[in-house]
Formats: structure tokens, C-alpha cells, sequence
């Protein structure tokens, strides 16, 4: 068998998008990307792509990826280095294989560092026909025990989320056309368990979990490594039938197919409707075909907001058929959007600064991780007010918190506006409400006022998020 060695490049940038602790903690979705998902070998049977995971401002220790390999791929070596010479830590690369995984990790022997870290594997396959190797995870450290070539002695810092497939042509096997494969690889629902089992060709699924689970994780890994899906992460459950639906797109950009996944949540007490309070805005699936509620109509001027959100599935209804675009909108609320937008990163090692907040709740995962981030604060007598409805200054400021604390930041494309009511808005609001007006985020009720004290509404909430969104084209 011919063999053919192809080189997998990891950089580790540094992108500050993880906030720091006292402690080491677990404090979100450690995201990645790769240059290319299908390889094409040279004649001489090289080949190389890129791996790209954001890494931290603040200094980290080390970290780890796991590769699962298809028969007759093997990795022979991995070398390490650092981009920043000022920073030539001595480093270990300890690593280890399984059946048909490997993983590798990399750790400063002394100190941390912050440079970029460049990961060199060489790859040997014993084949003559395409294949994929699968990326597993990647993990991202900032404290390591007494061990640092034991991963089990290790703090994590952030954790991939997703799978990547990259194909593997050797030279002279692969072809120009885009691929018009639109079948999934593996289909999982957790917690549940599909019905019938995965197969490729099977579009239509069952499961379903007890009225006390409110969210599952779809995960979807394309047949193809060129094609895209569309559907899948974390989202959460109504009570009663809920239809998700995952896309996949080939390669060609063409080609679609849809697998349906129909999640049945218990009920408590024989109730069918969605409590109003833990079900606003968040990425539960629509549940019906057209458009659902029959409070929102053309003629109003939220319609497109209250659409746009329940069409990308970032705002569910208070009940099935009503969205209540008038009522209010609590502290507690408005920080599980933000935190279920990002995919609700893990806060089990993070500490609970609030007293009345309550392990638990709705809220309690969110609001721990907004003020990890530094998206809320609190009010000076060390409390956080998750029932309390929220003041439109107040949502102001934790949407221009939550874009710094992100760094996701829309350009200024609108003038400055002098409104009626500017003297009644608290000192510590103000920039963030001359920020979001400039960002086109917010735009004043009636008579050119803010209302900074008055309490905002989910329509006007579907209305900043839209235009936020729309902003940073998520």
C-alpha cells in the first residue's frame, strides 16, 4: 500500500474572549475551525491543513485534542512550538492512542504562556481510496497538577463543542464536482435515545424525556466532510411535541436534506401550555409550520423583530399560539437569552455571587455565567433582582456588557440622538445607551423619549436582539 503523509498544523491564537478568574475554572464553548475539510495529496502524498482554536488573553498551560482515525491512518509524530520567541517555554508533549483514537497534549514545564502554539502532526495513511479522519475535541488548560503529561491533573479551561470531518484523497482520487452528499454521519439526542436507531437514510426520529428535562443537545456529524449542518447544539424543550429539525447542505451548496427529530416532554399536572417564565427566548425549535401567534400581526411594528427570532428559533412563545409581545420582561430573563445565545457554557466550577440567587432556578446557570463575564453586577447591596423587572436602562447595559464581554461589537451606523428624557438616565447607563443608539440597537419610545426607568417589554427586547443580531450577521 501506498503510504502518504500529510502534515495536520494546530495554531492556537490568542483571541481574549475568556474571562479570568480567581480560580481556573470551566467557562464556556472553546470553538475551532479547520483551512480545508478535504485534503487533496500531492503526488509525493503530502498534504497539510490548519486548525485554528481561539486561545486567552490571560495565560494558559497547555492543550489537548483528540483525533479519531479510520483504519489504516496512523500518526507518527507530533512536534511543538511557539510563534513568540520571547516566549520559549520548555514543553512536554505527552500523548496516547486507542484502538482507533489518539490524543496529544502539550504543557509548559515552567510558568504559562500566551503566544500562539503550533501543533505539527504527521499523518500516515496505508490506503488507496478517500477516507476522513474525525476531530474529536479540543481542550484548552489553565492549571496543571503535579503531572503535567497526566491530563487527569489538569483544569480545563474551555472545551470544543463539535466534530469536524476531514477527508483524506490520495493523490489522482479525488474529483472536481462538488460532492452532492447530504446524509448524516451519526445522529445523537442527550438525554434520549433515537427511535428508530441512526441510519443515513432514515429521516424521521422519535424520543422522549421527562417533564423535568428542559433541554437536550442534538449533535449531527455531515457524511461528507465539505457539506454543513444547520440545526443542531444545545436547545431547550417545550411541554408537549416538540419537531427539530436538522440540515444538512452538500457540498454543492444544492443538495438538502432533513432529518426530524419529534421530542415529546412530559407534562406536569396534565398541562400542555409552556410556563411563561422559564420558556422566553430561548432556542427551542418552532412548533408549528406558519407562523404561531395569534397576538402578533403584520400590521405591527415588532412583527419582523418577534418573527426574525422565532423563525432562527432564539424565542419561543408564552404559550403555543401567544408570544405576549407586552409584557414584561424580568433581570432573571433577559440574562437566560444572552446565556442560552451563547450555547450555555459550563459554570460548574464558577462560584455564585448573588445570595438571592437560588440553585435551581431557571436562571441560575445564566445569571453565574453573566456575572463570570462581567455582564451584570449587581446592585450595590450585593444582590441581583432575577425576578425584578427590567428597566430599559438596565437591558441597555447588559446588551452593550454582554457585545464587550463577547467582543461582538456592531459598527456605529446611525447619529447620536438627544432625547427628551436624556437627564433622567443613570449615570452609570449612559454610555451604554449613547453606545446602542450610535449601533442602531436602540431608537426611544414615543415623543423622542427613552424612558430610561420604564420597564421593556419582550417585543421591544425581540426588536434590540434582532437588530443586534442582524448587526453581527449571526
Amino acid at each position: 500500500m501506498k503510504k502518504i503523509l500529510i502534515a495536520l498544523l494546530i495554531v492556537i491564537l490568542t483571541t481574549g474572549l475568556l474571562a479570568t478568574t480567581a480560580a481556573a475554572a470551566v467557562v464556556g464553548v472553546l470553538d475551532y475551525s479547520v483551512s480545508s475539510t478535504r485534503i487533496n495529496m500531492t503526488e509525493a502524498g503530502t498534504g497539510s491543513f490548519d486548525i485554528t482554536v481561539p486561545g486567552s488573553a490571560a495565560p494558559y498551560a497547555g492543550v489537548e485534542f483528540e483525533i479519531q482515525l479510520p483504519s489504516g491512518v496512523t500518526i507518527s509524530s507530533v512536534s511543538y512550538s511557539l510563534t513568540d520567541a520571547a516566549e520559549n517555554l520548555p514543553m512536554t508533549p505527552p500523548g496516547g492512542q486507542k484502538p482507533d483514537t489518539v490524543y496529544f497534549s502539550c504543557y509548559a514545564l515552567e510558568n504559562k504562556f500566551t503566544a500562539a502554539l503550533t501543533c505539527t502532526v504527521s499523518v500516515v495513511y496505508e490506503g488507496s481510496v478517500e477516507t476522513a479522519l474525525v476531530i474529536k475535541e479540543i481542550k484548552q488548560y489553565t492549571k496543571i497538577g503535579e503531572k503535567p503529561d497526566d491530563p487527569v491533573h489538569t483544569t480545563e479551561d474551555r472545551v470544543s463543542d463539535k466534530e469536524i470531518r476531514v477527508a483524506l484523497v490520495p493523490f489522482g482520487g479525488g474529483t472536481s464536482a462538488s460532492s452532492t452528499d447530504a446524509t448524516l454521519f451519526s445522529l445523537t439526542v442527550s438525554p434520549g435515545t433515537l427511535t428508530p436507531a441512526f441510519d443515513p437514510n432514515t429521516t424521521s426520529y422519535t424520543s422522549s424525556v421527562a417533564n423535568g428535562v428542559s433541554g437536550v443537545t442534538v449533535t449531527a456529524v455531515a457524511n461528507h466532510a465539505g457539506a454543513k449542518v444547520a440545526g443542531a447544539g444545545a436547545l431547550s424543550l417545550a411541554v408537549g411535541v416538540n419537531r427539530l429539525t436538522v440540515t444538512v447542505t452538500a457540498e454543492d451548496n444544492v443538495t438538502k436534506k432533513e432529518y426530524v427529530i419529534t421530542i415529546t416532554r412530559g407534562s406536569s399536572g396534565g398541562s400542555s401550555v409552556v410556563s411563561g417564565t422559564e420558556d422566553v427566548g430561548d432556542n427551542t425549535a418552532p412548533l408549528a409550520s406558519l407562523f404561531p401567534f395569534t397576538d402578533v400581526a403584520e400590521s405591527d411594528w415588532f412583527y419582523g423583530d418577534v418573527y426574525y427570532m422565532w423563525e432562527n428559533e432564539l424565542m419561543n412563545g408564552m404559550s403555543v399560539t401567544l408570544f405576549s409581545p407586552d409584557r414584561t420582561l424580568t433581570r432573571g430573563m433577559v440574562v437566560t437569552v444572552l446565556y442560552r445565545m451563547e450555547g450555555r457554557p459550563d459554570v460548574s466550577e464558577l462560584g455564585n455571587p448573588f445570595p438571592d440567587v437560588a440553585a435551581g432556578e431557571y436562571y441560575t446557570d445564566a445569571v453565574i455565567w453573566a456575572a463570570a463575564e462581567k455582564i451584570v453586577l449587581g446592585y450595590p447591596n450585593g444582590k441581583f433582582g432575577p425576578n425584578e423587572n427590567v428597566t430599559r436602562e438596565q437591558l441597555a447595559t447588559i446588551i452593550h456588557r454582554y457585545e464587550n464581554a463577547l467582543k461582538k461589537i456592531p459598527e456605529n451606523t446611525a447619529e447620536t440622538r438627544d432625547f427628551t428624557d436624556k437627564d433622567k438616565i443613570s449615570g452609570y447607563a449612559q454610555e451604554s445607551v449613547n453606545a446602542l443608539v450610535l449601533q442602531d440597537i436602540i431608537r426611544g419610545r414615543s415623543n423622542d423619549a427613552f424612558d430610561p426607568q420604564g420597564t421593556a417589554t419582550r417585543a421591544e427586547f425581540a426588536a434590540m436582539l434582532h437588530r443586534f443580531l442582524v448587526a453581527v450577521k449571526q
